[in-house]
């Protein structure tokens, strides 16, 4: 019995211990509108309810980075100090979901506007929405650091 409540006090330090080394790998990185840590809280979810994480801004970066179509339309937006319109980043999303209809998924940045949530419903079932309030004093203490 003994050796049983020490196992699982170490596995309980193991996973303290990764979950602290999550966070500090996540500190500057994956900071969502006001400055939470989007990427974090979604790795997080992925890991415990077995999901694939599809980061809209990581897809605009692989896309950046391998100049494609996609990438170079939205490069020249960015280049001019302009959001990535709706229509290029609904195109970017709906290309990389087609491809992945065979596991459950967490969306992280899309959709933000109604526009892309509509083109999101034409090509799939959504099975639940999660939307993080994160409180305004919260937010000021995070962006003050």
């Amino acid at each position: 019995m003994m050796k049983k409540e020490e196992e699982e006090e170490q596995q309980q330090q193991e996973e303290e211990k990764q979950q602290q080394q999550e966070e500090k790998e996540g500190e500057g990185e994956g900071e969502g509108e006001g400055g939470q840590r989007v990427g974090t809280v979604c790795e997080r979810m992925t890991q415990n309810f077995g999901l694939q994480h599809l980061s809209s801004s990581h897809f605009l970066q692989e896309n950046l980075n391998a100049s494609t179509e996609v990438g170079d339309t939205a490069k020249q937006y960015l280049e001019n100090g302009l959001l990535v319109p709706d229509h290029v980043i609904t195109r970017l999303m709906v290309s990389e979901l087609e491809t992945r209809n065979t596991k459950h998924w967490l969306l992280d940045g899309f959709p933000r506007t109604l526009v892309q949530a509509e083109a999101l419903d034409r090509i799939c079932d959504v099975d639940l929405v999660i939307s993080l309030n994160i409180p305004f004093e919260t937010l000021k203490d995070c962006l003050s650091r």
